[in-house]
């Protein structure tokens, strides 16, 4: 272990140790129930998952979801109930028990949304809906769940939007995941002619390098990296600038039946 290894150790261990000790300080001032202590004990939870104690950060996660959710108004303070439904959720859902977990996301999700709320949650809340649906054998109330998803961001972003376009490849996933490419392939290429028709040059070539990955083994997939590879000349002849190196990264995933991974191009 390198010393900068050992700093960052001893930084989680004593946050681990205060988080407990607030923890237990206001179980004991202001009872279990209280919105404060509920707070506590999800910060708690958080600190000792990192430590890698899932057991026992789970145990204080369900306490923590189950007394905060019995009062909407209060949780909807710092956005507290949508962090902590994900984060309940989500260890669920790693220990296989998608069902269990669909019902803290759509208790959530049903709830008018406050203020402060914060869009990305909320989309990550419904993208791991379907994920859970999906694990429970639901896979068409998975799909439509994406689909819904995709269609509200579209009616209020454009199609090229980045959050449009994560939308539209989570729906991709999941019909690839139901072994239906011929779905995915429409799905793409309907978008496709979406951000055409908003000359959206650089979502056309995204939605055509992940083309190029979901028709691996097909005659289709040539005629996409063909196109992908036009297009990237053309935006890099129109700006310097322009990461074609990292585009042609995305490209060769895609001729190998890998993800692109568009996001981390883009970020």
């Amino acid at each position: 272990m390198t010393d900068t290894e050992a700093q960052v150790q001893a930084i989680r261990m004593e946050d681990l140790k205060n988080r407990k000790e607030a923890y237990t300080a206001l179980f004991n001032s202001l009872g279990p129930e209280h919105y404060c202590t509920l707070e506590a004990e999800y910060d708690y939870a958080v600190a000792l998952a990192q430590e890698g104690k899932e057991n026992e950060s789970f145990s204080h996660l369900e306490s923590a979801w189950l007394g905060i959710s019995k009062n909407i108004y209060l949780a909807y303070y710092g956005q507290i109930l949508y962090d902590l439904t994900f984060d309940y959720a989500a260890a669920l859902y790693a220990k296989g028990e998608g069902e269990k977990a669909i019902i803290p996301i759509t208790h959530t999700l049903s709830q008018s949304p406050s203020d402060d709320s914060n869009e990305d949650i909320i989309l990550e809340l419904n993208y791991l809906l379907a994920d859970c649906l999906q694990q429970s054998g639901r896979d068409e109330e998975a799909r439509l769940t994406l689909k819904i998803t995709y269609e509200l961001l579209l009616d209020r972003y454009e199609p090229g939007d980045y959050l449009v376009l994560n939308s539209v490849f989570n729906y991709v996933v999941l019909l690839l995941n139901q072994e239906n490419q011929k779905a995915a392939m429409k799905v793409l290429n309907r978008h496709r002619k979406l951000c055409e028709e908003w000359d959206d040059q650089l979502a056309v070539l995204i939605l055509t390098i992940y083309r190029a990955f979901v028709a691996k083994g097909t005659p289709t997939q040539a005629r996409e990296i063909s196109k992908a590879k036009k297009l990237l000349g053309q935006l890099g002849d129109r700006d310097e600038s322009f990461p074609v190196e990292s585009f042609l990264e995305m490209l060769e995933k895609a001729k190998k039946g890998e993800n692109p991974d568009f996001q981390d191009t883009l970020m």
